[in-house]
């Protein structure tokens, strides 16, 4: 079977072709938690995904243009692709970004203000 030119496969070929990369990344990102845990990885809880629903139903976004918007521009974490037409977000990245958004004063706040 010929080989087909990088720049003529579809994004589904390029994914499978990006496997064995993704796999050497992810072998060395559980072996600095494991550095990090000071632990032998038994003890390790397997970290928790976001999938868009999830993001949707945490009320975190609505749809996936403003997704999209945010990750463009107000640096929401990409995520990662769990398959050819799923992504997912890591929950500690998640609640990270969101821990770093400005919070919104209330009423009273702003009336109690020292000026």
């Amino acid at each position: 079977m010929p080989k087909i030119p990088k720049d003529q496969r579809s994004p589904y070929d390029r994914m499978l072709a990006d496997i064995p990369r993704r796999k050497r990344r992810r072998a060395a990102t559980a072996h600095r938690q494991q550095d990090r845990d000071g632990g032998d990885g038994d003890d390790v809880e397997p970290a928790q995904v976001f999938r868009f629903r999830d993001l949707k139903a945490l009320g975190i976004v609505q749809n996936w243009v403003t997704l999209a918007v945010w990750i463009r521009e107000r640096d929401f974490p990409p995520g990662f692709l769990l398959g050819p037409n799923t992504r997912g977000w890591f929950a500690s990245d998640v609640m990270a970004w969101l821990r770093s958004r400005p919070v919104e004063r209330t009423k009273h706040q702003q009336e109690n203000a020292p000026l």
